[in-house]
């Protein structure tokens, strides 16, 4: 996959997400089907942030050296990107304070946020379209060594695999 339909993928995904903003009021955005569950609005923190401050930070990484490039990605890391999405499984890790996103302040600190991450992720894309780029990895916890594009492509995949939480929260706030 080219960086350029990537980030055309990601901008659509990002525009569902931003569009069905408009659906939730301030209560339902915060309300948790149960207490190990994450709410809509901490899907929207958790999605915002881990781009930013994982999945970015780690194409930046790799753009800046050549560390690693010799090593590989694990099964999942191989399968993942073969078919271009995350497995269809949820994916339940123990709550913590470093991986449990908190509550947003409200629908408009998310609002906000949106066009600043469009930005980077199309500074991003302008990065890795400039030749030569580095071949440094880095390693992703489930799928091995990743180099910038794939961090980069893993970044919509990511979007588009919490669609169905969003679906679940839906219709747990539909009642």
């Amino acid at each position: 996959m080219t960086v350029s339909t990537s980030l055309s993928q990601f901008n659509a995904v990002l525009d569902t997400w931003e569009n069905a903003l408009n659906d939730y009021s301030e209560a339902d955005f915060l309300k948790k089907p149960s207490e190990d569950s994450w709410s809509i609005g901490q899907v929207y923190n958790h999605l915002l942030r881990s781009t930013q401050f994982f999945h970015l930070k780690h194409a930046e990484t790799c753009l800046e050296n050549d560390d690693n490039a010799s090593t590989w990605k694990k099964i999942p890391g191989l399968i993942t990107y073969f078919k271009g999405s995350f497995p269809n499984m949820q994916i339940k890790v123990p709550a913590s304070p470093q991986y449990t996103p908190r509550q947003p302040e409200n629908i408009a600190a998310i609002r906000d946020n949106i066009p600043v991450l469009r930005n980077k992720m199309a500074e991003m894309a302008a990065r890795l379209e400039q030749k030569p780029l580095k071949k440094g990895k880095t390693a992703h916890p489930a799928f091995g060594f990743l180099n910038a594009k794939e961090w980069f492509i893993m970044i919509e995949m990511h979007f588009r695999h919490h669609l169905r939480q969003k679906e679940r929260l839906d219709k747990f706030l539909k009642g």
